[in-house]
Formats: structure tokens, sequence, C-alpha cells
């Protein structure tokens, strides 16, 4: 093999230089937002799975006899899907409402989460609430029908 001219010699290097700091943000931006959609799902599944708890303890137990509510055992079972996976301080809120859905009787658990932003100077970039709060809030809701 040839050895490079000197006019070629540093071109791999400046090469490196410009694409190298490309590549690595969009190498943290993936994993910025697979942690994102990471917190997106759980936040579903918490509330999914508190209405479901909610609406069968309401089922079994409505007045809270053996203990606990089945508002308590809604609320309690998405706070502990939270904190599986999540870091339970930036829990907002779980609300857990009775309503009617369709002519029957529905338990609907909100969960609010706030997703924290992973560079703090971004918070001084915009007006935004993530820009003013330092984080994405993400709210789901799960409404399962007592039966």
């Amino acid at each position: 093999m040839a050895a490079p001219r000197p006019a070629e010699a540093g071109g791999v290097l400046a090469e490196t230089a410009f694409t190298l700091p490309l590549m690595l943000l969009c190498l943290f931006g993936m994993v910025y937002f697979g942690m994102l959609l990471y917190t997106h799902i759980l936040v579903q599944l918490a509330a999914a799975q508190g209405a479901r708890v909610g609406a069968s303890a309401y089922t079994d137990d409505p007045t809270g006899a053996r203990g606990l509510t089945p508002t308590d055992r809604a609320r309690g079972y998405a706070e502990v899907v939270i904190a599986s996976g999540l870091d339970r301080r930036d829990l907002e809120a779980v609300e857990v409402t009775h309503e009617t859905v369709a002519g029957e009787d529905a338990i609907r658990v909100t969960v609010a989460y706030r997703f924290r932003l992973l560079v703090p100077f971004m918070a001084d970039w915009g007006a935004s609430e993530a820009a003013q709060t330092g984080g994405l809030r993400v709210v789901h809701s799960g409404v399962y029908r007592v039966e």
C-alpha cells in the first residue's frame, strides 16, 4: 500500500472530527427517545392496571371491609407499577374516579408523571412548560368497567 501524500495526511482526522459529534448526537438522541418512550409506556400501563385492580376490588369488596377501599387499591397499584421502573419522586398525581360509561359503572385512573430532561441547560431554551419546569408531563388514563 502506498504511503499517503502530504496533502492528504490530515484528511481522515478532519473527517472524523466533523462526523463524530454528529454521530454521538444521533446516538444520545436515540437513547433519550427510548427513555421517553419507556416512561410513556410505563405510565400508560400504570393507569390501565390501576383501573383493572380498582374495578376488580370494587366487585370483590366495594365497601373496603377488608382494609382498603377500591380507590385505595387502584391508587396503590398504579404507584407500585410506577415505582417498579421509574423514580417515584417524579410522580405528580394518581387520580381515581368513579364514573358512568355507556350506562355502566366504571373506574378511571389517571396517572401524571414528570419526565425530567437529561440536559439541564435545555430548560433555558424556551418559554414552553417543559422548558420552565425542566421536564415533560406524561399523562394517561385507564378506564375499566365494574362488573
